[in-house]
């Protein structure tokens, strides 16, 4: 491997490990690696400093950062469009002209390097259940499988059988993969790239954690288990 794609995959390595710290400000160095190539779904926030509405979001949306800053599936982010004006002209533009700040927008392999608006309220309640409905993975190798459809579940038996090492290659070899490909290709084969990817960051933890029960803590079983505490 050169010395600049090993540079870019251990870039990934932080972007996808369990406990990495979640960006505060995404930029054009970082924006493509967390939004299209860290395997997660993403939720972004753009804003600036003095536009009206702003300020109360951005409390709003710490709370969604801290919750979420351990998620194998979900990535929160904000793009500060004072600063990043090509990132901004890029991805919420209409018609070549800025909108009004506040924006939302959400982003899922299913729409290779494609955002959608999101448009409902914007309290925390509101954004957590949006990104616990439409961001979340459901499939959890350690849970009961209920939410892992038939392609999951083999991948899932397939990686239990495998040694600690053989996970580990590959999930460093999907990662390679995402990216190579930049968050682009067909929608079906980059959904079960992240499929896959999420389901072995579930597993690999696990190998370093063997006597901890290891969940997303937005998860339904996480918050099942802990709510019968």
């Amino acid at each position: 491997m050169s010395p600049r794609k090993a540079s870019r995959f251990i870039c990934f390595v932080l972007a996808a490990s369990l406990y990495a710290v979640q960006a505060e400000e995404l930029d054009r160095k970082n924006f493509d690696l967390h939004v299209f190539e860290a395997g997660r779904r993403a939720l972004v926030l753009f804003h600036e400093p003095d536009c009206d509405g702003c300020e109360e979001l951005m409390a709003t949306w710490a709370r969604m950062k801290q919750k979420y800053q351990e998620s194998y599936s979900v990535f929160v982010g904000t793009v500060d469009c004072s600063e990043q004006h090509r990132i901004c002209q890029e991805n919420i533009y209409v018609n070549d002209l800025p909108p009004e700040l506040p924006v939302i927008k959400w982003y899922t392999p299913k729409l290779p390097r494609k955002s959608q608006s999101y448009i409902g309220k914007t309290t925390f309640t509101a954004l957590d259940h949006f990104a616990e409905q439409e961001l979340a993975r459901k499939c959890e190798p350690y849970g009961e499988l209920d939410h892992c459809d038939d392609q999951e579940k083999k991948f899932i038996e397939e990686q239990q059988r495998a040694s600690p090492e053989t996970r580990n290659r590959e999930l460093e070899r999907l990662g390679q993969v995402l990216e190579r490909s930049g968050g682009r290709g067909l929608s079906s084969k980059l959904e079960w790239l992240h499929k896959r990817i999420v389901i072995l960051r579930h597993v690999t933890e696990q190998d370093r954690n063997p006597h901890a029960e290891v969940h997303d803590k937005h998860s339904a079983n996480y918050r099942r288990k802990h709510e019968e505490l």
